[in-house]
């Protein structure tokens, strides 16, 4: 009788390591604007070629296409750090953490993807995002396709659910 509950108590134990480890964190987004919804668009040079490649196909879907002389200029960065490390503004009258540190998961990586869109003809920028996921960082050959895809799809203020 001990002997088997011994077994269904390691065996319910290891459902839940396995389990924590195959759930995928949550990615955490913001934005501000409108995607464009017509026109041509260039990207910023010095962009990863996988998450270029992502992004103009997103974008030639959509009905946007890439030019010489676009409309909207494209720009998309990456970072990932570890989760100890934050980012404080200095001020004399505001001191604010723009991203503060985790430190009881200092170790582990955050994984975060900026997109920000502006008009060629004013530099007026019209779409800014940005998707961040705490925790596991992104899997082996997995890319910044899941964050891309959560910036593109975060809602942006006039499609946002009224709160």
């Amino acid at each position: 009788m001990r002997n088997t509950f011994s077994r269904a108590a390691a065996a319910a134990l290891a459902l839940i390591l396995i389990g924590g480890c195959a759930s995928t964190p949550p990615i955490e987004t913001q934005s501000s604007g409108t995607l464009p919804a017509e026109g041509d668009f260039a990207l910023a040079e010095g962009v990863d070629p996988d998450l270029e490649r992502a992004f103009s196909t997103w974008a030639e879907g959509r009905g946007l296409r890439p030019a010489e002389r676009p409309a909207f200029l494209v720009q998309l960065s990456v970072s990932e750090r570890p989760a100890g490390t934050g980012l404080f503004l200095p001020d004399r009258d505001d001191r604010q953490w723009l991203r503060a540190p985790d430190l009881s998961r200092k170790r582990r990586p955050v994984s975060t993807l900026a997109i920000s869109i502006a008009d060629t003809a004013t530099g007026r920028e019209v779409f800014r995002a940005s998707a961040i996921r705490r925790g596991s960082g992104r899997r082996a050959g997995e890319g910044w396709d899941p964050l891309l895809q959560a910036v593109l799809e975060s809602p942006g203020p006039s499609d946002a659910p009224a709160g």
